[in-house]
């Protein structure tokens, strides 16, 4: 029957297919495969999937000249061919308040009562030069969604009108395109916080209606007052979360969805998540009102443990990374429209796909020196080992205890809440000394959840008879962490067992449950170590420390890795640099060119037949002709693997797959820059005057033929 149909009803029904589908229906019948082939919307449609983009509806260049951008695009970024440079000198004296998002630089001032911006070229042809945005009071940080909301929220800090020893911080919401207060904003102004300290880091994220704020008082040394995690909807003025925190907690700031927060923990040196609430009894909770309502404190839902470091090392910031944000469901696409920014570009990364960077700078204790390490994961794959951990999102408002592990007497709710997000056994349960039982002898039992408790393992079983739960066949090793002083004596009987059985039956409310479980104050659900989480899918990487002032260094699938220049033999420049590239797509086509290199056959490149790059599994890392960047991998790969036997307890395992291109390879001059920024089509350079160590000029690289 479709067949039947005219030609354009056909293409049109053909453009809803993703891409799997797109190229089995090539297989379908010769007719469809040359629709495929010949028209430049389905050629488009499979392009934007292959480089994980998505397309700007509101671009008003036409279909065909957008298929050229694009392959052009993805064809420079895989030489990191740049085909023109800009430079900018920056006239004001700069503050360390910047950001690059949506092809816009902006730049505090010294005085912080100006935002500088200057939107970046396309084309070598267009302008550049800077605008400004002026507040009314002292900026201490910004969160930026251009393209989805034409907003700016500015976050200020001033004297309290009638107490002179106290600040009042505030969020001014404004329209990017104007200046002027957004007018989707029911408050211009959103009252924050009072506080005492002067010095105060705050890290801010927007998407959709949701903005989130968190105040860290690291600066001030001895700071003995509270941090905050903050949740406002900014179109009603509404506070939909506010959590108080142990001063230093949380060291940044990144959104996972609409509605799932992540929070890098500087105490626990964990990833914690958290569930923005959405109804009325979630939002009492959030207050932190428990001890005068009977509500419980809120805490995260998961929280993922980072790499452990060995004794000699000690973790000195952890800060996190990830571009573009999610859109918002509510989000209204009349505000993307009268964005003078969001209608210029015709395609932008996809959220899903983008990566997610975290970035440790590790202090070695012995000598001094600080290391700096990349973990790399994209987003797509952290939500879907949450939904494994957690259960289905969409029931993501339900309480726990209306999860599958059904429910328990009071009191006992901390194994309940612990093991129903324990469903990690099955990555798992193939490795040796995991403790993990193999079955289950219990009457009547059936296994409801397996999986991880922290670091141990184990079963939870309902006795399908009397509907009570029973924690069966632990790892006891992983459990003395969690022990009280006064119970470590039974502590010490039980870890000299090889694997040993602890229960919990019925309705008994004793103080054993403290000793498998404690009060867990920082999860909801016990964290889940990185071994069982971060090793399928992350990427470490061992970076120079000198550039991570500035994390803007990711974009999409993209990021960039500063490594040492002796590690690749660039002796001039004090660090080479990398373009990673974790698409699968071009991890599959980078493995498929160089089999064809190495066995002869016709090179692999952008016009390679679209079946063939479909990747199985994770794809293959990419290797290179090139001796020099043969050399430089294999010298890089040595010094990562013999530096993180020295800094982590375990074998880091990560196995994310990238592909790898050296922008900087040679001594050329052209890449004396301190700092590189990058957004999903250019590079650009920092250079920092050193009699102030603030940006002196920007050198804007772009990568493909521009528009």
């Amino acid at each position: 029957m479709l067949l039947r149909l005219p030609p354009e009803l056909i293409v049109r029904v053909l453009f809803h297919l993703d891409l799997i589908d797109l190229l089995r229906a090539k297989q379908v019948h010769p007719s469809l495969k040359t629709a495929i082939e010949s028209f430049p919307v389905l050629q488009y449609r499979i392009e934007t999937q292959l480089a994980c983009v998505e397309d700007n509806k509101n671009s008003d260049l036409p279909i065909s000249e957008r298929l050229r951008l694009l392959r052009n695009r993805q064809e420079a970024w895989s030489k990191c061919s740049i085909d023109f440079r800009r430079t900018l000198t920056v006239p004001q004296e700069p503050s360390g308040i910047y950001d690059l998002v949506d092809g816009v630089y902006i730049l505090g001032d010294a005085n912080r009562h100006t935002l500088h911006y200057v939107r970046l070229p396309s084309s070598i042809h267009e302008e550049l030069r800077w605008e400004k945005i002026n507040i009314s009071k002292p900026l201490v940080d910004m969160g930026v969604s251009i393209h989805e909301n034409d907003l700016i929220a500015v976050v200020t800090k001033s004297t309290h009108p009638s107490d002179p020893s106290k600040y009042v911080l505030e969020i001014q919401l404004l329209q990017f395109s104007t200046g002027a207060s957004h007018p989707r904003a029911h408050l211009p102004v959103l009252f924050v916080c009072e506080l005492t300290e002067d010095h105060l880091a705050v890290y801010i994220e927007i998407v959709g209606p949701h903005l989130a704020v968190n105040t860290n008082r690291y600066l001030n040394e001895g700071a003995t007052a509270q941090d905050y995690l903050y949740v406002f909807d900014w179109m009603t003025g509404e506070q939909k979360m506010s959590v108080k925190l142990p001063p230093n907690t949380y060291s940044g700031l990144l959104f996972l969805s609409p509605e799932l927060i992540l929070l890098p923990n500087m105490d626990t040196s964990a990833l914690d998540i958290w569930r923005i609430p959405t109804s009325e009894a979630q939002d009492v909770a959030s207050n932190n009102t428990g001890s005068q309502t009977g509500s419980p404190a809120p805490r995260p839902i998961l929280s993922l443990t980072m790499p452990s470091l060995t004794p000699m090392y000690s973790l000195l910031d952890l800060t996190c990374r990830a571009e573009p944000n999610p859109t918002g469901s509510l989000s209204s696409p009349a505000a993307r429209t009268n964005s003078k920014a969001s209608s210029q570009p015709p395609f932008r990364p996809t959220a899903t796909n983008a990566l997610l960077t975290f970035t440790m700078r590790i202090h070695d204790l012995t000598d001094g020196n600080i290391i700096a390490w990349s973990m790399h994961a994209r987003r797509a794959d952290v939500l879907a080992m949450c939904e494994q951990a957690l259960g289905p999102m969409e029931d993501e408002n339900a309480p726990v205890r209306e999860r599958d592990v059904g429910t328990r007497p009071a009191g006992e709710g901390a194994v309940m809440r612990a093991a129903a997000g324990a469903s990690m056994g099955e990555s798992i349960s193939e490795e040796p000394g995991t403790g993990l039982g193999t079955s289950v002898d219990e009457p009547n039992a059936s296994v409801v959840l397996e999986g991880i408790i922290g670091e141990g393992s184990g079963r939870l079983v309902r006795n399908a008879g009397t509907e009570e739960e029973i924690v069966i066949e632990w790892s006891l090793g992983a459990l003395a962490g969690a022990v009280e002083d006064d119970e470590e004596d039974e502590d010490e009987d039980l870890q000299d067992q090889n694997s040993g059985v602890w229960i919990s039956e019925g309705e008994d409310d004793s103080e054993d449950e403290g000793f498998l479980f404690g009060d867990l104050p920082n999860a909801m659900h016990p964290p889940v170590p990185y071994a069982t989480w971060g090793a399928p899918i992350t990427r470490l990487v061992l970076t120079s420390d000198a550039p991570t002032r500035w994390i803007t260094t990711s974009a999409g699938t993209r990021c960039l890795s500063f490594v040492s220049s002796s590690a690749v033999g660039n002796t001039r420049l004090p660090w080479a640099l990398q373009v990673l590239d974790f698409n699968p797509y071009t991890v599959r086509r980078a493995a498929l060119r160089d089999a064809a290199i190495q066995s002869s056959h016709v090179q692999v490149g952008s016009d390679t037949p679209l079946d063939t790059v479909v990747p199985s599994g994770q794809g293959e890392r990419q290797s290179t002709s090139d001796n020099w960047e043969m050399g430089a991998l294999r010298r890089l790969a040595d010094l990562a693997r013999v530096t993180a036997q020295c800094v982590f307890r375990e074998p880091l395992g990560s196995t994310l797959q990238c592909t790898t291109t050296f922008a900087s390879k040679d001594d050329s001059r052209d890449w004396d820059f301190q700092g590189v920024l990058m957004d999903d089509e250019r590079l650009v350079g920092l250079k920092i005057d050193p009699s102030t160590d603030q940006i002196s000029e920007i050198v804007v690289m772009h990568i493909g033929l521009g528009v």
